[in-house]
C-alpha cells in the first residue's frame, strides 16, 4: 500500500478554512508579534502533529486488536479535526467500512479535510456495502482516471468484487494490484492463482504462480517476515505438492528457534509418512504445474488412467480434525494401488483449488477428487461428513452424486436388520456426540445460555461449491426462517460458519442481532443441535449430523441425505412444511437409513483393510467400466480415422 502513496500526493487536498481578514489598514498599525510567540506557535504545531501521530497509531492498532468501535472514534476525530494519513484511512476503509462494522461514516463525510482519494474510496465502499458493486467499481474507475495506476484502487476493486461475487472482475483487479504492487505477496498470490484456476484464466494462473513462488522463496531471507509467515510458508509449499521445500521451511524455524516449529515439523513428517508409498506421484504432480506454469503440455497415453491429485491431500488447514487430511491421503494410496495393479501408465494431473472443475471424456479413465459429471465419465472421491469417511461416485459428491437422485424405496431399508441398524445408531451416535466429534474443532460446553424451545440455522461458506444446489439461497433460507419464528412466537439460533469472512453473512448476522431476530452463538453445534427443536441447512453437513440427535432437520438445497429431511424447495414452503418436533422419518427408519448411507455410500476408512479393498474395487470397476470404450478408441488411432 505504501507503494502507491507518491501517486495520491498529487491529488488535491480540501483548502482549510481560511481566518478571517484583518481591517484595512490594521496589518500595518498592529505592533508585530513577539518572537518569543513564533516559538509557542511552533511547538504547538509540532505537539498537535505528534498527537494526531499518536492517534492514528492507536487507531491502526485498535483496528488490528478488532475493536472497531474504539478504533472507529478515533478515526472520526482525526477526520473531522485536520487531514488524516491514506494508510490510516484505508486500513479503515478495508477493515471497518466494507465489512460494515462502521456506524459513524455520516459523521466522517463531512469532514472537509478528506482529500479526493479520501472521498472516492469512501462512496466506493458504501455503495458495496448496499451491495451496488457495480456502482462502486465505477467510483473506483473514476478514481483510477485521475490518479493513474494505482495498487491501493486495483486492491479496493479487488476486495469489493471478491465479496460481491464478480469473481472475473476480482480476478482481473486481482492482477493489475499484483503488478503495482513490490514486496512479499506470496499469500494474495497464491489465492489469485487458484480463484483463476477455478475460472479457466489460466493466463493469470500461470503470472500468479510465478510470483507468489519468487515472493515465497525471498521471504525465506527476511527473518521478521520469515517468523510471521514461515507456518503458511510450510503450507504454500505443501499446496505446490513441494515436500521438500516446505521441510526445508521447518528445518530454517528450527535453526531460528521459532516458537510452534515442533507442531509443524510433526505436521509436516506426518504427510510425509502418510504418502510415503505414493511420493513418485506427488512429484509428478509437482512437474505437472511446473509445466502447466510455464505453458507445455504434458502428453498423455491414450490407455493413461488420470488421477487429479489434489493439493488438499497434502496441506493442512487451523482448525480442522486432522482426521480429514489423514483420510484423504489414504485414499489416494489405495487408488494409486489400484491404478498400479492394471499395468496401464498412470498420468497425474495437479489441481489447485478444491472448486475446480475437471470434465472427464468418453475416451479416457478419470478419477477426480471433488468434482462432479455426466454419469460414467469419471469417478469421483470426496471425504464424507463425518472424519473417517469417504465417498466414491460415479457422478460427483454431495447432492451431485447418484444417490441424491434415488428415492427412498428405492433404498430397500426393509431389508436392513433393525438389530443391527440400532446397534451401529448407537455406537456412532455415543462417538460423535460424547467426543464432540465434527469436521472442526468445537467448544467443549456451551458458552451461552439460550432461550428455549429455539430452531437452529446452521449457515454455511456463502461462495461454496454446493451452494449451487441451493433451493432456496443461505441468507434468504435465514430469513424465511427468521420470519417463521418472529410470526409464531419462536426462538432462534444461529451458528456461523468457521471459516466464513462474507462481509455479507456478517452484516445479516449483526443487524439480525441487534434487532433481537435471532441470538448467534459460538458454542459447540452438537450442544446446539441437542437443545433445538429442529435444524435448518440449506445441505451443510450440520444437517446430517442432527440425525444422530433423531431432530428433524429441514433442507434448502439439494443433498445426499436428504432422504432422512424435509426438503423445502421453493421460497414460502417452510411455513406450511414445518411439523414442530416431529421428525420425516420414524426412528427405526431413521436408523436403516443411517446403517444403509455408511455401508452404501460412504467408507469407513477406520477400518484401513476393509476400507482399502473397498476402494480399489470401486475404482477397479470403474476402469472396467471404460475398457471397451479405450478399446474401441486404441483401435481407431492405430488404423486411422478413415475406417471409422
Amino acid at each position: 500500500m505504501a507503494a502507491a502513496l507518491p501517486a495520491l500526493q498529487r491529488l488535491p487536498a480540501a483548502t482549510p478554512p481560511v481566518p478571517p481578514a484583518a481591517p484595512e489598514g490594521g496589518g500595518l498599525d498592529r505592533p508585530q508579534a513577539p518572537f518569543g510567540a513564533a516559538v509557542v506557535a511552533l511547538r504547538r504545531s509540532r505537539a498537535s502533529a505528534g498527537a494526531r501521530a499518536r492517534l492514528e497509531s492507536t487507531a491502526l492498532a485498535l483496528m488490528k486488536a478488532k475493536n472497531f468501535a474504539a478504533a472507529e472514534r478515533r478515526i472520526v476525530r482525526l477526520a473531522l479535526s485536520g487531514a488524516i494519513s491514506d494508510i490510516c484511512y484505508m486500513e479503515y476503509i478495508r477493515k471497518i467500512v466494507y465489512p460494515r462494522h462502521a456506524t459513524r461514516t455520516s459523521d466522517i463525510d463531512r469532514s472537509r479535510y478528506l482529500n479526493a482519494f479520501q472521498s472516492h474510496m469512501t462512496r466506493a465502499f458504501v455503495l458495496a456495502a448496499k451491495d451496488d458493486v457495480a456502482g462502486a467499481q465505477d467510483r473506483l474507475h473514476e478514481l483510477l482516471a485521475i490518479t493513474g495506476p494505482n495498487a491501493d484502487v486495483w486492491h479496493a476493486i479487488w476486495f469489493i468484487c471478491r465479496y460481491g461475487g464478480e469473481i472475473d472482475a476480482s480476478v482481473t483487479a486481482g492482477q493489475k494490484y499484483l503488478e503495482l504492487t513490490p514486496g512479499i505477496k506470496f499469500r494474495f498470490a497464491k489465492g489469485l492463482a487458484l480463484v483463476s484456476e477455478r475460472i479457466r484464466r489460466f493466463g493469470v494462473m500461470k503470472l500468479a504462480l510465478r510470483r507468489a513462488m519468487k515472493d515465497a522463496k525471498a521471504c525465506e531471507k527476511h527473518p521478521k517476515e520469515f517468523k510471521r509467515e514461515y507456518v503458511r510458508l510450510a503450507r504454500f509449499w505443501l499446496d505446490l505438492y513441494d515436500l521438500e521445500r516446505a521441510e526445508h521451511v521447518v528445518a530454517l524455524a528450527r535453526k531460528r528457534k521459532l516458537s510452534g516449529v515442533d507442531d509443524l515439523a510433526a505436521t509436516v513428517a506426518l504427510v510425509r509418512r502418510e504418502a510415503d508409498g505414493w511420493l513418485d506421484q506427488v512429484e509428478a504432480a509437482r512437474v505437472d504445474l511446473q509445466r502447466r506454469i510455464r505453458g507445455l503440455k504434458l502428453p498423455t497415453p491414450p490407455d493413461a488412467i488420470e488421477v487429479v491429485l489434489s493439493s488438499a491431500a497434502l496441506t493442512f488447514k487451523p482448525n480442522e480434525n486432522p482426521l480429514f487430511r489423514s483420510t484423504l491421503r489414504f485414499a489416494h494410496s489405495e487408488i494409486f494401488a489400484a491404478a498400479k495393479a492394471t499395468g496401464r501408465p498412470i498420468r497425474v494431473r495437479s489441481k489447485l483449488d478444491s472448486q475446480t472443475v475437471v470434465p472427464g471424456r468418453k475416451g479416457r479413465c478419470l478419477v477426480s477428487y471433488h468434482t462432479q459429471d455426466a454419469p460414467g465419465l469419471s469417478i469421483h472421491f470426496k471425504e464424507a461428513y463425518h472424519p473417517g469417511y469417504m465417498t466414491f461416485d460415479p457422478q460427483g459428491y454431495a447432492g451431485w452424486c447418484s444417490v441424491a437422485d434415488l428415492d427412498l424405496n428405492d433404498l430397500n431399508l426393509g431389508a436392513i436388520s433393525l438389530e443391527k441398524a440400532e446397534a451401529f445408531f448407537q455406537e456412532r451416535a455415543t462417538t460423535l456426540i460424547s467426543k464432540n466429534i465434527s469436521k472442526y474443532e468445537q467448544p467443549d460446553a456451551a458458552q451461552q445460555e439460550l432461550p428455549t424451545p429455539y430452531l437452529f440455522v446452521g449457515l454455511q461458506i456463502i461462495n461454496d461449491s454446493v451452494q449451487r444446489l441451493a433451493h432456496v439461497p443461505m441468507l434468504d433460507m435465514l430469513q424465511e426462517v427468521s420470519d417463521y419464528c418472529r410470526a409464531n412466537g419462536l426462538n432462534l439460533v444461529v451458528k456461523r460458519h468457521p471459516l466464513c469472512t462474507s462481509p455479507a453473512v456478517a452484516e445479516r448476522l449483526k443487524t439480525g442481532e441487534a434487532a433481537g431476530e435471532f441470538i448467534v452463538s459460538s458454542a459447540s453445534v452438537h450442544d446446539l443441535i441437542r437443545r433445538a427443536t429442529a435444524v435448518c441447512v440449506v445441505n451443510s453437513g450440520v444437517g446430517f449430523e442432527a440425525l444422530f440427535h433423531l431432530k428433524p432437520v429441514y433442507l434448502f438445497g439439494k443433498s445426499d441425505y436428504r432422504h432422512a429431511c424435509f426438503e423445502v424447495r421453493r421460497p414460502g414452503e417452510f411455513a406450511t412444511m414445518f411439523r414442530g418436533e416431529l421428525p420425516l422419518l420414524p426412528s427405526a427408519t431413521l436408523k436403516r437409513y443411517i446403517y444403509w448411507i455408511h455401508h452404501s455410500h460412504f467408507i469407513d476408512c477406520n477400518d484401513r483393510t476393509r476400507a482399502g479393498a473397498e476402494i480399489r474395487a470401486r475404482v477397479l470397476k470403474y476402469i472396467d467400466s471404460k475398457k471397451s470404450v479405450n478399446f474401441f478408441g486404441s483401435l481407431r488411432r492405430v488404423l486411422g480415422s478413415r475406417f471409422f
